[in-house]
């Protein structure tokens, strides 16, 4: 499959056609500019820099834990997060 907005070849998209690094960094751009005043590319920017930073820690984690223990804790935190 390839993602829509990066034109990358992956395994996964998302309804959207959309793969996780491109969904990550669209989601937080949304976020971003809706509670702040930092909009446009400069919101883009800094919503790459921060899904790098979880995919970062994704692959940090997933390379020291086991993957069903990994996506419990993630789900843990999901549920505090709301």
């Amino acid at each position: 499959m390839k993602c829509v907005c990066c034109q990358e070849e992956v395994r996964t998209v998302d309804v959207d056609t959309m793969c996780f690094g491109c969904t990550l960094v669209q989601q937080f751009a949304i976020i971003i500019e809706k509670r702040t005043d930092i909009a446009g590319d400069e919101a883009v920017d800094l919503a790459c820099h921060l899904a790098d930073m979880a995919r970062n820690l994704i692959l940090e984690a997933r390379n020291h834990h086991e993957a069903d223990d990994f996506f419990a804790d993630v789900g843990i935190g999901m549920v505090r997060a709301h």
